[in-house]
């Protein structure tokens, strides 16, 4: 089997892409800007909601107190009193937001300070875009897979529907990818105590960008993707050094996620027990998808207003094409080809990723399916949170990377069997 190359005048386009991260980034502003263009321009705001009768006077509040130079620990203002500091939405920690306020701080009027607000989450969108192009471009090596892959996390169904409403799902759910790639890029240099602290650092952002339950996902994923890395690992590499190092270097990261984390975790953690989230029973917290709400990967907008399932029908397809190569082929594509330069095949990446959009599936329905009951008695945290369809947001992820990964298969897979998956999943659509 051979590698089929790129078409002459595409090769020297990729190449130069990949030489120039300003003009990869500055794509996805292009991008996302046209996509919000009636925001930007102040035509249309975010649907009424959480967004600006909860994160909006969040965000009144703190640019108050540090006006003021106050550290914003007591809310005075919302019913008999708050604590702000304690409650980890508030995200007064969280960097990039921060950057955000401080920049706009002069700003006070709320109408102005809800524009900056969507500009915010607009950027988080750019930002998941970015990281998941990271995660992609390392993992198979293309830079045309790695665009296509950030492209559709950042305009799937999940992150321009939901989150943006609920800001502090957005803040949150981005930081996945980057965590992935830290981890995959620590894992191939074990000794390279930075990737391993970066790693620490973004799994820090990602709790104080302020969703418990987001985060509570990305750490289950964390975990999962860490040990894929050392099964693969265990292949390859047999130094009983390089193993210390790689023990070492989990350690590390959860010491430096632990130690800036500990400011907002502290608080937050007796604010929590305090809270109607301390006894909640399985009915509060069991509600997911009806079953019929699967059609959302098809049909977006058609049976529900918001369709987190939905990453667009070429996407789908191409994460079919992945997950269909990967299943069907015995070894490893890039065998006879140019090995991307990751410990992650497409086969092993296929059935990581594959895994995690059917476990997150299945976990979406909640209540209305068989996995999440499971979770509910045996999995630490999941009892704690209601609104299972959240996991979407791990079913758009994965699927995500897998269209790259499709993109891949489409440049190794022979000619009589691309054609056979195309006409299956046409049939199945």
């Amino acid at each position: 089997m051979t590698r089929q190359p790129l078409p002459a005048r595409s090769a020297p386009r990729l190449a130069r892409l990949r030489s120039r991260p300003g003009a990869i980034v500055a794509g996805f502003v292009g991008l996302a800007a046209l996509f919000y263009t009636p925001i930007l321009l102040g035509l249309r705001t975010f649907p009424d909601g959480d967004f600006t009768h909860h994160f909006l006077p969040f965000s009144l509040y703190l640019q108050n107190e540090v006006l003021a130079g106050r550290l914003p620990l007591w809310n005075a203002f919302t019913y008999g009193g708050h604590p702000f500091l304690a409650d980890v939405q508030a995200a007064i920690f969280y960097p990039v937001s921060n950057v955000l306020l401080g920049v706009t701080l002069p700003w006070r009027a709320p109408d102005i300070r809800l524009y900056f607000l969507q500009v915010e989450a607009i950027a988080h969108i750019v930002l998941g875009a970015c990281f998941m192009f990271l995660l992609v471009r390392r993992l198979t090596a293309r830079t045309d897979a790695a665009l296509l892959a950030g492209m559709t996390f950042a305009f799937s169904g999940y992150l321009t529907g939901y989150p943006p409403v609920q800001l502090a799902v957005l803040r949150t759910a981005i930081w996945l990818p980057l965590i992935l790639w830290l981890l995959l890029r620590a894992v191939e240099a074990p000794s390279a105590w930075r990737r391993w602290s970066a790693a620490g650092v973004a799994l820090a952002a990602a709790f104080l960008a302020g969703h418990a339950q987001t985060f509570l996902y990305i750490l289950y994923s964390t975990g999962a993707w860490l040990a894929v890395l050392l099964m693969v690992r265990r292949r390859t590499v047999a130094e009983r050094r390089a193993w210390r190092a790689t023990a070492a270097g989990i350690f590390l990261t959860g010491a430096v996620a632990l130690g800036l984390s500990a400011p907002q975790l502290l608080p937050s953690i007796e604010f929590a027990q305090w809270s109607v989230r301390a006894s909640v029973d399985y009915a509060a917290v069991s509600n997911g998808f009806p079953l019929q709400d699967t059609w959302q990967a098809l049909l977006p907008g058609v049976l529900t207003i918001y369709s987190p399932l939905y990453v667009g029908v070429i996407s789908l397809g191409l994460a079919f094409v992945a997950a269909g190569a990967a299943l069907m082929q015995r070894r490893n594509l890039s065998a006879n080809t140019t090995t991307p330069p990751a410990p992650m095949s497409l086969r092993a990446g296929g059935a990581f990723f594959g895994g995690l959009v059917v476990v997150a599936l299945l976990l979406s329905y909640g209540g209305n399916g068989f996995l999440y009951p499971l979770f509910y008695w045996l999995a630490p945290g999941f009892s704690l949170f209601r609104g299972q369809e959240r996991a979407a947001y791990l079913v758009a992820l994965g699927l995500s990377v897998l269209a790259g990964y499709g993109v891949l298969a489409l440049h190794l897979l022979p000619q009589r069997l691309r054609a056979w998956l195309a006409t299956l999943y046409t049939g199945l659509v």
